[in-house]
């Protein structure tokens, strides 16, 4: 009962993508190894790009100087130039696409089978996506997004080119802040570690995964940002999976859940909107409501993880529409505060139909500042951001909703 996506976190990640070892593979004797950078020089000081990629949870090995930009993770590099936000959704960068269309250049000069590769996994991409679209140009100038070799870059900014036999591909990669796709997806046809050799399947699977990261999805087995409620927690068959570039194959289950819930044009639509019935066309039932969990589902909304207890204690009627008496939030490390009454912060109607609060940002709470419909799903209060961008979930199960 619950759409995760639209613009959040996708857990292809969450959420899917960067710059590729799938981009750099495992060693083959020792599958499984997680491939880092090396960088032990680099140390946190005021650069406020090194301090995001921080944010974001990787570590000080996984992030290599390269001049103008930061590798990370051995194929996502970040432009220094460039501004990111920190994610909000587990495997998916908070930054995700916002043009509808995205338009992509394969260069004409690679080998056919990778111009079918490429062309095959912007057909794979485009049969999943439905808020955004990618389309082929011929024209370079007018791409958001270009495909090549890394052979056939021109640009000599990038100096880290070209790269080594043991690395599929590697992208400028994420969303920047104004919404627009990453820019490079650097493929390489001297890549030789794979035992069998590189099948065309692996060629598309793998153009795939770097198209994932300029569309803002990490990868998937690595524990950066925040993890997508209603996505598996882990995924061997995932597309955008880092450290497996002989082993891609498609799109799993939960790599196309990821993609329905952050680039399904369901929430757009008002997907959560008609999932929970909102606007409700009476008003909130009185009572004293409990919950233990708080789940945000949908994108861009509030991490909400750290409240272990809310109340929302409704007793109005026709003479006393105002007597929202509790609508707590407890956190359990004092962030932003360790007893929060929503309603001090907040303007609402709950007695008769379309119920609703407007809640501001002095509440404290990150992102939860927004306009929401309530309504009650079983004994469950769902608040539902009124563009259906995202829905908060407040329950007594550690779970979050799943259809």
């Amino acid at each position: 009962m619950t759409k995760f996506f639209k613009k959040s976190s996708y857990y292809l990640a969450a959420i899917l993508l960067a710059s590729c070892t799938s981009e750099e593979t495992d060693d083959q004797i020792g599958l499984g190894t997680e491939i880092q950078t090396q960088n032990l020089s680099l140390i946190s000081s005021g650069d406020v790009l090194y301090d995001t990629l921080i944010g974001w949870g990787y570590k000080a090995d996984q992030i290599e100087d390269l001049g103008e930009f930061y590798l990370v993770d051995g194929d996502m590099v970040f432009d220094k130039s460039k501004s990111y936000s920190d994610p909000t959704l587990s495997r998916i960068d908070r930054n995700i696409v916002t043009q509808e269309l995205v338009n992509i250049w394969i260069h004409p000069d690679m080998d056919n089978s990778w111009i079918d590769a490429s062309n095959e996994a912007v057909k794979r991409w485009n049969a999943q996506l439905e808020d955004i679209t990618l389309i082929t140009v011929t024209d370079r100038d007018s791409a958001d997004m270009e495909i090549l070799y890394d052979s056939l870059e021109t640009d000599d900014r990038y100096t880290f080119l070209p790269l080594s036999t043991r690395t599929f591909g590697r992208v400028e990669g994420f969303p920047t802040s104004d919404g627009k796709s990453g820019s490079k997806a650097w493929l390489n046809p001297d890549f030789n570690a794979c035992f069998g050799g590189v099948t065309q399947s692996l060629r598309i699977a793998n153009v795939q995964h770097e198209i994932g990261h300029n569309l803002g999805f990490h990868h998937t087995n690595r524990g950066f940002g925040f993890h997508i409620e209603g996505t598996p927690t882990s995924d061997p068959r995932s597309v955008m999976n880092g450290g497996s570039a002989c082993r891609l194959n498609d799109f799993s289950e939960g790599d196309v859940l990821g993609i329905k819930i952050i680039y399904g044009v369901g929430d757009a639509a008002g997907g959560l909107l008609d999932t929970y019935s909102v606007p409700r066309s009476t008003g909130i039932p009185n009572g004293f409501r409990k919950y233990s969990n708080v789940h945000t589902i949908g994108a861009n909304g509030p991490n909400l993880d750290n409240v272990f207890n809310s109340v929302l204690n409704w007793w109005g009627n026709s003479n006393n529409p105002n007597a929202l008496y509790q609508f707590t939030l407890e956190t359990n490390d004092g962030t932003p505060r360790h007893y929060t009454n929503i309603s001090d912060f907040a303007s609402y109607q709950l007695h008769a139909a379309n119920p609703e609060i407007t809640i501001n940002s002095s509440s404290g709470f990150s992102n939860l500042s927004g306009d929401y419909w309530l309504n009650l799903d079983g004994d469950n209060l769902v608040l539902v951001e009124k563009s259906g961008a995202y829905a908060l979930y407040f329950s007594n199960s550690s779970e979050a909703p799943s259809n």
